[in-house]
């Protein structure tokens, strides 16, 4: 292993041949943040002081996760929303605000405020071996980050060294590069000192900034060849403040000459987003659409019918890494962590904003470079960078590419090349999702309007093919075997039925995926061409398979490997794995931009089901591919359902939504038989753009404000408790169209109130009409959101608040 080597020798414990020097000196726990220097704005009567620490979020609407202002006394403030606004606050009840880097307070002058933020602790926490809590081999591995790019590396706080004792070989040499990962404290910089030394001579020495790029370094060691020595890795603070800070040496790595007897194998994966199939001319396009990619891909297995299972980038991808479906997916070991184990050397060059590291994408990649939504010349050109620093390992690479994302502005001379000869009429030149769903709305949006934007999507799609035929031709120089993944997360909408982008539908043209795998060199008189229903979420045993990478218990994948079509067919395996993924249900769903639907791609058919609503839609794909057709009258709807119900793991079935209007007292409904489930549904599957919890955005309502509700032992009761709004949808799972139920009031007056019956249609609670609709009901029982306690950095939100996903 490369950049592994020397780590793994740190093993579970230490042992002879590594030791780690730590500084004497331990820094003081930081429990909370002294806030002095107050400046007070007597026209606002608020006080500000700049932020000790950084925040994550530019605002919040509650106060910040893990954080709290207190009082001499220990005292927590409340915290306000636009303070100035809040007339509850002053004097008598002093509150405080985050907004960017600035806190804000308004009462009394602030005298011996402290500032509580659980984020700025475990960050100093993670820095020091004493207030880490991990054995001093755990603490040494570190994940470290500058300027959107994270490395595995060795954490040397400074004035400390690790020193390993390694036998040398003839042509050796010690790669790694070196920087200075600022603290989330605000701190005055500090220029730490590194250095490597050889049995005590030494070799390299390097001073650099807090916070400063990576810089990249190798020393040659080939005048130790056939020795065992100490390779030592040191650290001095550039001043007596620097005390407490960590230098990182990132994946140092002891790498051998080239073996030409021994070639290096190579993986390489590019995930291109927003990428429509039908605009690829091997699925149908023009010609002159991508020319470059159509030619490269006759040397590559292309499957015709490959789906995502989710029309936006996060949870695709996720399933396109880690080989589970969406929830699933979120902490499962993605393919740089597999690969990683095996003696991979492993990098991401990534331009999403939902692929940070903080979200579980880079777990093992010693290489993970982020920049925001860059163009793809960039991009290809930082991929191949890394590829020919690394062409004589054995490597992984996944590549992502932004293009042909909103804003559909390519690089000259593609960005006009199809839409150059069409009027603007008044498009920006600059837009994103909101500003054609603005114009739709307002009925601003002309025929001229859309025919402009999708012709500026058709010159992003066509500069794609330049720069990744440019970058395909340069893997094809490396030395050794590449193995080439292409594939889109998923599609674009162009008003195919009648909405625009991607997020909002599980119609083909956002759900159909990009999937071709090439072998080394290519195969002659290709494409091999495969008309099977097949995911994203094969990719990774896939990849298992053609790696030799061993099957993990703890980590299983949901996928199928699709194996059997990287050998040149047709062969009984390739037959018998068609039928079997014909008759696997594919589920589909994870909208942010639309009423919560789930969907199944099975035996020829899809099929969606609304939670909220329980409206179905049911499409024949294979004899209305493009579904302009709906067939729900004739679709096999129980099969369809049960599909969808193994697919997604959740139950579906018959029951009850029961739309409340804020009924004022609680109330029970008794069954004659045992009910399934019951509880609320939760408001955000109503909303046509739903909060990005994971974010720091709040949703508005909260099934706790709707209601709570209970079942019994029995479960031929159901007890409801209405929340402080009561307005939402309650779901009973069981009761069918003729089912009836006997309500029974539970407030003040109800030994007042008669005992009466409720079945479907409209009728009253109380004083107070509901709606009873029975029809079809999946009941979801975990949310992405739900299952994320992330925090982003603010530059993120800038970057989801430019593409329109967050307001």
């Amino acid at each position: 292993p490369p950049w592994q080597q020397l780590l793994s020798d740190l093993g579970d414990q230490l042992d002879a041949s590594v030791h780690i020097e730590l500084p004497a000196g331990t820094p003081d726990r930081v429990d909370t943040l002294p806030l002095t220097a107050w400046t007070l704005d007597a026209e606002t009567g608020l006080s500000t002081h700049t932020s000790p620490t950084r925040f994550d979020h530019k605002q919040y609407r509650a106060v910040p996760p893990g954080s709290a202002l207190l009082d001499a006394t220990g005292t927590e403030l409340a915290y306000a929303h636009q303070l100035v606004e809040r007339g509850e606050c002053g004097d008598a009840r002093p509150c405080w605000e985050v907004e960017g880097d600035t806190l804000y307070f308004l009462g009394a002058p602030p005298t011996d405020l402290r500032l509580a933020h659980a984020p700025t602790t475990r960050d100093a926490d993670r820095r020091s071996l004493r207030h880490s809590g991990l054995q001093a081999p755990d603490f040494v591995r570190w994940t470290a980050a500058i300027d959107g790019r994270t490395r595995e590396a060795l954490l040397v706080p400074a004035g400390g060294a690790v020193t390993f004792q390694q036998t040398i070989s003839t042509g050796d040499h010690l790669r790694f590069g070196f920087g200075a990962p600022a603290p989330r404290q605000r701190r005055s910089p500090d220029t730490p000192t590194g250095t490597v030394s050889v049995d005590g001579t030494v070799l390299w020495t390097a001073t650099t900034e807090t916070d400063a790029p990576w810089s990249e370094h190798s020393v040659d060691l080939t005048a130790y060849a056939g020795q065992t020595v100490a390779v030592r890795f040191a650290t001095t603070p550039g001043t007596p403040a620097g005390e407490g800070r960590a230098v990182a040496f990132a994946e140092p790595s002891l790498v051998p000459a080239a073996d030409p007897s021994s070639p290096p194998r190579r993986v390489v994966v590019v995930g291109v987003d927003t990428l429509r199939v039908d605009h690829l001319g091997l699925h149908g396009a023009p010609a002159d659409r991508t020319p470059g990619l159509d030619q490269w891909g006759r040397g590559a297995i292309v499957f015709d019918n490959a789906w995502a299972p989710a029309p936006r980038t996060r949870p695709s991808f996720r399933s396109a890494l880690t080989g589970r479906w969406p929830l699933a997916a979120i902490g499962a070991p993605p393919l740089t962590r597999r690969f990683a184990d095996a003696g991979f050397s492993t990098a991401g060059v990534v331009a999403n904003v939902h692929l940070q590291p903080h979200l579980g994408f880079a777990d093992g990649a010693g290489w993970w470079d982020y920049h925001d939504s860059d163009d793809a010349g960039p991009q290809v050109d930082r991929a191949l960078d890394w590829l020919r620093a690394h062409a004589h390992e054995d490597s992984f690479l996944f590549l992502h590419v932004m293009d042909p994302h909103v804003f559909y502005r390519a690089p000259e001379p593609f960005t006009d090349a199809f839409s150059h000869r069409l009027p603007r009429r008044g498009m920006p030149e600059r837009f994103n999702r909101w500003t054609l769903l603005d114009a739709m709305r307002s009925g601003k949006l002309k025929p001229a309007h859309k025919a402009w934007a999708q012709a500026r999507y058709q010159g992003e799609v066509r500069y794609l093919d330049h720069e990744l035929s440019r970058f395909l031709a340069a893997i094809d120089t490396l030395p050794g075997d590449t193995w080439v993944v292409l594939l889109s997360d998923h599609g674009e909408e162009f008003w195919d039925h009648g909405g625009y982008e991607h997020n909002h539908s599980l119609h083909p043209e956002v759900m159909r995926a990009m999937l071709w795998i090439r072998p080394p060199g290519g195969w002659s008189g290709g494409p091999v061409r495969v008309a099977a229903p097949v995911s994203l979420v094969d990719l990774v045993p896939t990849l298992m398979a053609l790696a030799d990478l061993p099957d993990t218990p703890a980590a299983p994948v949901d996928g199928t490997s699709l194996a059997a079509w990287l050998t040149p067919g047709p062969t009984p395996d390739q037959a018998d794995l068609a039928a079997t993924l014909a008759d696997r249900p594919l589920p589909m769903g994870h909208m942010m931009f639309a009423r919560e639907q789930w969907g199944v791609l099975h035996r020829g058919w899809t099929y969606t089901l609304q939670t909220l609503s329980g409206a179905e839609t049911a499409y024949h794909i294979e004899t209305d591919p493009t579904q302009q057709q709906p067939r729900l009258s004739d679709a096999p709807l129980d099969t369809l359902r049960a599909a969808l119900s193994e697919a997604t793991g959740w139950p579906l079935g018959p029951g009850w939504r029961i739309r409340l209007d804020a009924p004022q007292h609680a109330f029970q409904l008794t069954f004659d038989t045992p009910v399934l489930a019951a509880g609320v549904l939760d408001p955000e599957a109503g909303r046509t753009r739903r909060a990005n919890i994971e974010w720091g955005e709040v949703p508005p309502v909260l099934p706790a404000d709707v209601a709570t509700v209970e079942r019994s032992a029995d479960g031929r009761t159901v007890t409801v408790t209405p929340g402080p709004l009561g307005e939402g949808t309650l779901y009973i799972l069981g009761p069918g169209p003729t089912a009836r139920a006997e309500v029974t009031g539970l407030g003040p007056q109800a030994s007042a109130t008669p005992t009466y019956e409720i079945g479907p249609g409209d009728v009253m609670l109380g004083r107070r009409a509901c709606r009873v609709a029975a029809g079809p009901l999946l009941v979801p029982s975990a949310g992405e959101a739900a299952m994320l306690a992330e925090q982003g950095d603010p530059r993120l939100l800038e970057a989801l608040r430019a593409m329109g996903y967050i307001e």
